[in-house]
């Protein structure tokens, strides 16, 4: 089908990047399972990691391997601060 779709527009003089996604309820469902899994793959590295676990035993908690969570690690957001409220906050509301 790739193949035929890019031929189709070559014809045309359309010379583009092709792709193709399947849809469906079950595939829509499948990637919103694969990104609900990254990001509590991601929030439990930051965790162990912020609990001071090392990279391997992070590794061995999650069920991944060490060169993920590294990169993982390396992607992780820095905490957010909070803000001290000064009274002058207060006049701005």
């Amino acid at each position: 089908m790739h193949d035929d779709l890019t031929q189709g527009l070559s014809l045309m003089g359309v010379t583009a990047q092709v792709t193709i996604t399947p849809a469906s309820p079950e595939l829509d469902r499948l990637r919103r399972a694969e990104a609900a899994y990254e990001t509590a793959l991601a929030d439990a590295v930051t965790a162990l990691t912020t609990q001071g676990s090392t990279v391997r035993d992070t590794a061995a908690a999650t069920g991944v391997p060490v060169a993920r969570v590294t990169a993982l690690q390396v992607r992780a957001p820095t905490p957010l601060t909070r803000r001290k409220h000064t009274p002058r906050d207060s006049l701005n509301r």
